[in-house]
């Protein structure tokens, strides 16, 4: 269960009005997580309703990776390929400073034609606004960015999402590489990180949550799940992907 769901409890009004109706929505959950959000939220004869979430139209790749200037070389080659013909994409990395070196990279191997730019929080509204509205119009045809970017932008002829690094769960990458393939045509999803990346990514959030077991144990366990997808040479990433979101396999 995410952390911050833990501190999610009914308010006084739940005990004094049982019968108020409580609503609880959520982007992509694993079943275990939709029972213990329930029971924080002291809900009983639990009415779920579930879409699906499998998407067809994606094809999903891992790409483990060397280290330094060799993995951003290779990346910056799947990058070429992904947006051959001026495709629509988004790099999703770690940090504002990865975003802004991974443009320049990318300004240097790719045609001219096509237009790269960086965004993270770091950027005055103005020029993010800007950013956006370049990116919604198609002039941007390469977006190298933290995960802040594209949460409630319906751009549809997204064709490519890449992530630069591992993000912190199955459901968040999940999510992110929802940016793609949203008019039903094809669209492709890569993981590219490598094992270094991994420990850091441990070392920081067992870090983080140092003074919450209960966090740092979902934490490091989402890490575990990352590497395993990661690392998986065999089974197909939709089985992977539906088993994990309580969808089943095909």
């Amino acid at each position: 269960q995410r952390p911050l769901t833990l501190t999610v409890a009914p308010s006084p009004s739940r005990q004094a009005l049982p019968g108020v109706p409580i609503m609880a929505l959520t982007a992509t959950a694993p079943p275990e997580s939709v029972a213990s959000i329930s029971r924080s939220l002291g809900m009983t004869n639990v009415l779920l309703l579930r879409g699906s979430l499998k998407r067809s139209n994606m094809r999903y790749s891992t790409m483990p990776m060397g280290v330094g200037g060799g993995k951003r070389s290779m990346l910056c080659a799947v990058v070429q390929r992904l947006s051959l013909g001026g495709q629509s994409g988004i790099i999703f990395t770690s940090s504002r400073r990865r975003t802004e070196r991974l443009r320049d990279a990318l300004r240097d191997v790719l045609d001219e034609r096509v237009q790269v730019e960086a965004y993270h929080a770091g950027l005055e509204d103005d020029a993010r606004e800007g950013l956006e509205g370049h990116w919604s119009l198609g002039h941007t045809k390469v977006m190298v960015s933290t995960n802040a970017f594209g949460m409630g932008m319906d751009k549809p002829d997204v064709r490519w999402v890449v992530h630069d690094g591992l993000p912190r769960s199955v459901a968040a990458m999940y999510q992110e590489s929802a940016r793609a393939g949203r008019d039903g045509h094809g669209a492709e999803h890569v993981l590219s990180s490598n094992l270094g990346e991994w420990i850091s990514a441990i070392e920081w959030r067992a870090s983080d949550f140092a003074t919450q077991p209960a966090a740092q144990n979902w934490a490091v366990g989402n890490l575990l799940d990352m590497l395993a997808y990661l690392l998986d040479s065999t089974t197909c990433r939709h089985v992977i992907l539906n088993s994990y979101l309580g969808e089943g396999a095909e």
